[in-house]
Protein backbone atom coordinates (compact mmCIF):
# COMPACT_ATOMS: atom_id res chain seq x y z
CA UNK A 1 0.00 0.00 0.00
CA UNK A 2 1.51 3.45 -1.07
CA UNK A 3 1.63 6.02 1.76
CA UNK A 4 -1.15 8.98 -0.16
CA UNK A 5 -3.54 5.68 0.64
CA UNK A 6 -2.07 5.00 4.08
CA UNK A 7 -2.55 8.50 5.08
CA UNK A 8 -6.24 8.49 3.62
CA UNK A 9 -6.84 5.26 5.64
CA UNK A 10 -5.24 6.27 8.64
CA UNK A 11 -7.55 9.83 8.77
CA UNK A 12 -10.82 7.34 9.49
CA UNK A 13 -12.36 7.30 12.38
CA UNK A 14 -13.28 3.91 14.17
CA UNK A 15 -14.48 3.03 17.38
CA UNK A 16 -12.37 1.29 20.17
CA UNK A 17 -13.57 -1.93 22.36
CA UNK A 18 -15.22 0.54 24.25
CA UNK A 19 -17.24 2.40 22.23
CA UNK A 20 -14.69 5.67 21.80
CA UNK A 21 -14.07 7.01 18.39
CA UNK A 22 -10.16 7.33 17.90
CA UNK A 23 -8.64 7.72 14.16
CA UNK A 24 -7.54 4.60 12.26
CA UNK A 25 -3.68 5.46 12.27
CA UNK A 26 -3.57 5.22 16.05
CA UNK A 27 -3.66 1.75 15.97
CA UNK A 28 -0.46 1.79 13.87
CA UNK A 29 1.28 4.53 15.61
CA UNK A 30 3.44 1.97 18.23
CA UNK A 31 3.15 -1.27 16.76
CA UNK A 32 2.85 -3.05 13.87
CA UNK A 33 -0.93 -4.17 12.92
CA UNK A 34 -2.96 -6.25 10.38
CA UNK A 35 -5.99 -5.27 9.44
CA UNK A 36 -8.54 -7.22 7.88
CA UNK A 37 -11.84 -5.81 6.29
CA UNK A 38 -14.31 -8.23 6.28
CA UNK A 39 -17.66 -7.03 4.23
CA UNK A 40 -21.62 -8.73 4.91
CA UNK A 41 -23.87 -9.19 2.24
CA UNK A 42 -27.44 -9.58 2.54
Amino acid sequence: MDDQTLQKLGRQIVLDEKGNPELLAALWQDKRVVLVFIRHFG
